[in-house]
């Protein structure tokens, strides 16, 4: 897997790309400093897996 992370700071979006592991889908990881994570109201907290 290949994680992508993206880090919101002071009005800039940087990304940063982790060497992948193996072939397979892409992890996002989105963080936003100023914001207040609910993960009981969204539905895409849930791990389908």
């Amino acid at each position: 897997m290949m994680a992508v992370h993206a880090i919101y700071e002071d009005g800039d979006v940087s990304f940063v790309f982790d060497t992948p592991c193996f072939r397979g889908p892409i992890q996002v990881l989105v963080i936003f400093p100023d914001e207040e994570l609910d993960d009981e109201s969204d539905s895409w907290a849930e791990d389908p897996f």
